[in-house]
């Protein structure tokens, strides 16, 4: 493994390193910014409906309720972090010119991407 490979891991775990740490603070800021003292926090939940994401992140930009934005935020960070990771590895393989390891990140990668697509009722 030469020089630029081993920077490139370097930079990578260390990028991930932060990423985790934005994604915690921004999930930990929306949520202490979310809390009302004084109510009853379950009482909000006492029916479930089933909202999508795009209506549910919608409907929080128009209350403009930024505690609930800033934890989605943090949740988006924190998912696209294994993806960011997957598609840095098949970047260190095409420069190692791994071809078969490279064929096996895209297949790992579609599945993240159709997991990802198949979890989220848009």
């Amino acid at each position: 493994m030469n020089n630029d490979l081993i920077q490139l891991e370097l930079f990578i775990a260390k990028l991930l390193r932060k990423g985790v740490i934005v994604a915690g603070a921004l999930i930990l800021i929306g949520w202490i910014f979310s809390v009302k003292f004084g109510q009853n926090i379950y009482e909000k939940f006492h029916t479930y409906q089933e909202i999508s994401l795009k209506h549910s992140l919608s409907a929080l930009w128009l209350a403009k309720s930024w505690s609930y934005l800033i934890s989605y935020a943090g949740l988006i960070v924190l998912i696209s972090l294994p993806i960011l990771r997957v598609i840095a590895t098949g970047f260190i393989f095409l420069k190692q010119r791994n071809y078969p390891l490279l064929l096996l990140v895209l297949a790992v990668l579609s599945g993240l991407i159709l997991s990802i697509a198949l979890g989220f009722a848009i």
